[in-house]
């Protein structure tokens, strides 16, 4: 069973093994201040950080995650009465793509030739589809004093990322990416605001250190079969898991503490959809060992390696009849949630239905914001 850092994230700082990128609208170093590491807050306010999988193929889980978040929104607004809760009228939302690039020269479709570029942690209002509107701030709100009617239509607006992004996604550094950046730091609005993180996508995520050997081996060129697998098969050159649990629980500043119950990590990832991989993080201790979960290469007609589906949606495309979602196992991103513990959580992107994990996830913050 994977040992559970809860305790320790409380007194140990990340040094050698942090996860900052020290470039241009980047800086991790800034003392955070505040309460002293293992204060309990009282959180009146919710940022949330989404981070959504922009590869080529994402369009049908983008228009999943538009359609189903109006749950999470609207459960939070109008709770349910035996939640007992107020109605939550001070939400913020961003939405940052998996896109950083890659660092090497080596032509891959979709992906710039640097690190970190691509959408470079960016809260996306700028990549805005047709008919919706963008001013100001990149991000969303509603607060007593601007209540925003529209959080939910103006967040499918976000969410509809593209899927021209790299497919070497990096969804977990991105997010920690996002709020290092300097010319974002006014989104996240201090210690009483509960942070929330969703990442949705079809692949494992694959963060890489700026630099890294990964970069430079033989294996990252388009001439090689097992490009698709490479991630996969090179676990130990990239960011270790632990790292990222513990940057996050630090809101991206690594010199801050941990403070008990301030961030919440939630995945739409590649897991079967059965009850041993979906739910808080302190209750698929097993996921990892269900068989769908482990790594099987398999090949296309041209013989090129890609890792077996974790789950298969059942639901099809009416004019090809071929399934809407097939994901890879996104182990990554279970070890992250069970790092969070009860403040984590997994839901399979196969699942048609998004709005029980919705529910489950605003169940979650109720509970934290009323301080139990």
């Amino acid at each position: 069973m994977k040992k559970k850092l809860h305790t320790l994230f409380l007194i140990i700082f990340l040094l050698a093994g942090c996860i900052s990128v020290k470039e241009e609208g980047n800086d991790s170093g800034v003392d955070a201040g505040g309460p002293d590491a293992g204060q309990k807050i009282d959180f009146d306010k919710v940022d949330m950080l989404v981070v959504v999988d922009n590869s080529q193929s994402m369009e049908e889980e983008q228009v999943r995650l538009a359609a189903s978040f109006r749950k999470l929104l609207n459960s939070l607004v109008d709770p349910p009465a035996d939640w007992k809760i107020p109605p939550v009228d001070n939400i913020r939302i961003g939405v940052v793509t998996s896109d950083l690039g890659i660092d090497t020269s080596e032509d891959i479709t979709n992906c710039d030739s640097c690190c970190p570029c691509g959408d470079r942690g960016r809260i996306q209002c700028y990549n805005m589809i047709d008919g919706c509107e963008c001013t100001g701030d990149p991000w969303l709100e509603s607060t007593p004093e601007n209540p925003n009617k529209t959080l939910a239509d103006d967040f499918a607006c976000l969410a509809s990322v593209g899927t021209d992004g790299c497919s070497f996604e990096m969804q977990l550094f991105a997010a920690s990416y996002a709020l290092q950046r300097v010319d974002q730091k006014e989104f996240l609005r201090g210690d009483n605001a509960l942070l929330v993180i969703i990442a949705v996508s079809d692949e494992d995520d694959c963060s890489v250190r700026c630099g890294a050997e990964f970069w430079f081996r033989p294996e990252m060129s388009m001439t090689n079969p097992d490009l698709n697998i490479f991630c996969v098969t090179s676990q130990d050159m990239l960011i270790a898991v632990d790292d990222i649990a513990l940057n996050l629980m630090k809101k991206g500043n690594d010199r801050a503490g941990v403070i008990p119950d301030a961030v919440l990590f939630a995945g739409f990832i590649g897991v079967p959809m059965i009850d041993n991989c979906q739910g808080n993080g302190n209750v698929i201790d097993g996921c990892l060992d269900v068989a769908q979960m482990e790594f099987v290469r398999e090949e296309d007609e041209e013989g090129r390696g890609y890792p077996r589906a974790a789950c298969i949606s059942e639901q099809t495309d009416t004019d090809t009849a071929v399934p809407v979602t097939s994901a890879e196992p996104g182990r990554r991103f279970v070890e992250l949630a069970q790092d969070f513990g009860e403040n984590g959580y997994i839901y399979s992107i196969c699942n048609e239905d998004w709005s029980p994990a919705m529910k489950d996830i605003a169940r979650r913050i109720a509970t934290i914001l009323k301080g139990e």
